[in-house]
């Protein structure tokens, strides 16, 4: 009996904090990638609370990052690119998005709204540039997006990543027009917040951050926070 009440307590409490913790929030990571978004994600699906969804990448993120990358280059419209985020928002939940190929078409709808939380991670160019570099010799996917498949990047041309003796130079630049492109873009969202990699890691920043946007305490241990998944 007594293992049944307390049940129905912990159920309870859980309703209850749903009621209070705010719903319908779009809480939107952008980055160039490399900036430790793959370990914020396994950190933000651990200890955020029920009715948050948290998405890193989905099937429709390759295609997202070459529209992304065609409507940089190329004033297409943004239709295309509005209709496939659209795509990967759950109703309901708070979505939070720590995806960085989808970073480059979230809707200027979903920018503009007083329920979006921008928060634009940064990380130290010549080390962004030797993590780009060396993922492409680690990953295979990677070694082939970069090398033939047009678009995968602004400016970089294909084969360049094998061919050119300037590619980290190159990366360089590519992080430079990423992040002015996402400070342009986002600067109109009510909430922007610009934070580095390095910082965001840092004991009580994250958890802080999501508590003040959910008005519902998120904790993080500080173990956790030491294991950045791409730090190499």
């Amino acid at each position: 009996e007594f293992i049944g009440a307390e049940g129905k307590i912990h159920s309870y409490l859980i309703k209850f904090q749903l009621v209070v913790m705010k719903k319908g929030l779009r809480i939107i990571f952008v980055s160039t990638g490399r900036c430790g978004t793959t370990r914020i994600a396994e950190i933000l699906q651990k200890y955020l609370p029920a009715g948050c969804t948290v998405v890193h990448q989905t099937r429709f993120s390759q295609l997202a990052n070459l529209i992304g990358n065609l409507q940089y280059h190329f004033p297409v419209g943004e239709a295309l690119g509005d209709f496939i985020y659209y795509k990967m928002i759950p109703e309901g939940d708070n979505f939070i998005s720590v995806d960085p190929l989808s970073s480059m078409i979230v809707p200027r709808s979903v920018i503009l709204s007083e329920k979006t939380y921008i928060i634009h991670l940064v990380r130290d160019s010549g080390e962004f540039s030797k993590s780009m570099f060396r993922l492409t010799r680690k990953k295979n996917k990677s070694f082939i997006a970069h090398n033939f498949i047009p678009f995968w990047q602004p400016y970089l041309v294909p084969m360049e990543n094998i061919l050119s003796k300037k590619i980290l130079f190159k990366y360089r630049k590519i992080h430079k027009v990423k992040n002015e492109f996402f400070e342009q873009r986002f600067l109109a969202n009510p909430h922007y917040v610009k934070i580095t990699m390095e910082k965001i890691f840092q004991f009580n920043i994250l958890s802080t951050l999501l508590s003040s946007i959910l008005d519902e305490k998120v904790e993080i241990p500080e173990y956790e926070l030491l294991k950045k998944r791409n730090q190499t």
